[in-house]
């Protein structure tokens, strides 16, 4: 869990050290910074423009926070990264602010260009000897080619990484809102296929590297079949464009959690009254198993997947765990290994001992 600071706007959210990715030497140096609110935050429940699953902007500060501000957070951050026993061997750093790092409104380019700088300063000096990626997130509309440009020059040889939430490749999943006749309601995410596809391909133009969030289940009219061959075919194009892109393909899969506030948190709570639940454990392997088989060997070169296991605080118990702690323990190994096989092989053990 963890340890969220909030109210001091020359601190970052939170900082941490991690080994739980799909390179297990990739050591992974994590900042969640405080920057202005993302547009795309929907603050009404009712009526609302925004994403209806979302609330890690709640985490923000709700107004604009100053360059300075956010350099001192850089700051902040860099230094712990420096503390840790593992800085020796960070070789990624990532920095969340719970919206888009390219969005000026947000991050301010000089911050931007200072994180990028410092991450350079930093390998250059043998704090980070073995530095190779820094990693932002945004939404599609801010990506341009002359900011990628621009950011990869200042990164000096790291790559740059930038992720993208596409979540499902079903247009009523990923874009709808409510549709009262249906009663069904989707993550009103908004993204059009062309801008992605062109954001996708200026990142590729830059000789950057594209990391994709899809969500599992995230919304309660899908059947367990249908959530997992959502997964599959959301996964299948998602590998598709990187290749045609001449890219790697690194997904973060992240099984839906339900954020109290978040315009998601009604109908789920209705459907789990009547016995729908949330994505599980077993629901995961089981797409694991048919993207194997199916679109592409997971393990290989050309391929990393992560297991989103964290709510970052904002999942609401009354739903129920994801998993017990053995599993999570088989997924953070999953993360770390890419070892598919022994995930199956936990998954059947567990199967053995239920019965």
């Amino acid at each position: 869990m963890k340890d969220f600071i909030v109210s001091d706007v020359d601190v970052p959210l939170f900082v941490e050290v991690n080994s739980n990715s799909y390179d297990a030497r990739r050591v992974e140096g994590v900042v969640g910074l405080k920057g202005g609110l993302c547009p795309y935050f929907r603050t009404s429940q009712i009526n609302g423009k925004g994403c209806n699953h979302c609330r890690l902007p709640s985490y923000s500060v709700g107004r604009v926070v100053s360059e300075g501000s956010l350099v001192a957070q850089i700051d902040y951050a860099f230094e712990k990264f420096g503390d840790s026993f593992e800085a020796l061997g960070i070789k990624t750093i990532s920095m969340y602010n719970g919206g888009s790092a390219f969005n000026q409104k947000e991050i301010p380019r000089g911050a931007l260009f200072y994180l990028f700088s410092e991450a350079v300063r930093h390998r250059d000096i043998g704090v980070f000897p073995n530095l190779k990626k820094v990693s932002v997130e945004s939404r599609e509309v801010f990506v341009e080619p002359n900011l990628l440009r621009k950011s990869v020059e200042v990164l000096d040889g790291l790559t740059l990484e930038v992720a993208l939430g596409y979540e499902s490749s079903d247009e009523r999943v990923r874009n709808g809102d409510y549709d009262n006749s249906l009663g069904r309601i989707g993550l009103n995410k908004k993204i059009d296929v062309l801008d992605f596809e062109r954001a996708v391909g200026c990142i590729s133009d830059a000789l950057a590297e594209v990391k994709f969030y899809v969500m599992m289940g995230a919304v309660p009219w899908l059947s367990r079949r249908e959530m997992v061959d959502d997964v599959l075919n959301t996964v299948d194009y998602l590998h598709g464009l990187s290749k045609s892109c001449g890219m790697p393909t690194f997904i973060h899969l992240n099984p839906m959690y339900v954020a109290k506030g978040s315009a998601l948190y009604g109908p789920w709570k209705e459907a789990y009254s009547n016995g729908k639940n949330l994505p599980n454990g077993f629901d995961v392997v089981t797409a694991l198993e048919k993207i194997d088989s199916c679109v592409v060997r997971l393990g290989s070169d050309k391929v990393g997947f992560y297991l989103g296991l964290d709510s970052e605080g904002l999942g609401c118990k009354e739903f129920g765990e994801f998993c017990d702690e053995d599993f999570k323990k088989a997924f953070v190994n999953f993360n770390k290994t890419q070892d598919l096989e022994s995930l199956v092989r936990f998954r059947d053990e567990k199967v053995g001992g239920l019965k």
